[in-house]
């Protein structure tokens, strides 16, 4: 289980990235972080990973702190973590299911890594993937051959999420299952910070 506790980051002297985020992530769970451009996604996703240092808050990953972990064991600890950004980080020479593939780096020795020494189990489970996806008939294509929308969904590699976190300005505003998101709850993630101010301005 990851649990984010009070997560705190600032850019310089006043741009507030987080504030004082809380979400938890269930084992065996698929959990999207939303929100409009700027609200913090992409730093939460890189707190997480330890691509940043955070300014205070818990991480943890089964009750322990990513946040103290020496390189050697956030090695083992990223291999644990499926992180999907938003652009591609496609290998465009290689094909889709080679880029799939590529997502088992984490667990494979370095000279298996570098010389792609996959085995059987891995490929189907990479093929399986690509063909709940629609993109199994592209598997064996040139990911700069494929179009943007298929590369996307190579990237993604999965159809659903269980879990949505919305982001706005730095701080949960939504955290619920799927299905729970409607209209109501996507005007309010993405809302403009200044909107509610505004309509409690029109009321009085």
């Amino acid at each position: 289980m990851l649990k984010v506790i009070q997560l705190d980051k600032t850019y310089g002297s006043n741009k507030h990235s987080l504030k004082a985020v809380n979400f938890t992530a269930k084992p065996g769970e698929v959990t999207a972080i939303i929100g409009p451009s700027g609200a913090g996604k992409t730093t939460i996703l890189r707190s997480i990973n330890q691509l940043i240092r955070d300014d205070s808050g818990q991480i943890l990953l089964d009750d322990t702190d990513i946040r103290q972990a020496n390189k050697a064991e956030l090695r083992k600890v990223r291999h644990h973590i499926g992180m999907i950004f938003q652009n591609y980080n496609l290998i465009s020479p290689l094909t889709a299911l080679e880029n799939v593939l590529h997502g088992r780096l984490g667990a494979k020795s370095t000279v298996a890594g570098m010389l792609g020494l996959y085995s059987s189990a891995e490929k189907q489970e990479a093929l399986q993937l690509l063909d709940e996806v629609g993109l199994k008939e592209y598997a064996y294509q040139r990911c700069d051959q494929l179009s943007g929308g298929q590369q996307q969904r190579v990237d993604i590699a999965m159809a659903y999420t269980d879990h949505i976190v919305g982001i706005n300005s730095g701080a949960i505003v939504f955290e619920g299952a799927t299905n729970e998101v409607d209209d109501a709850v996507l005007q309010h993630i993405y809302r403009q910070p200044d909107q509610s101010t505004a309509v409690a301005a029109n009321e009085n």
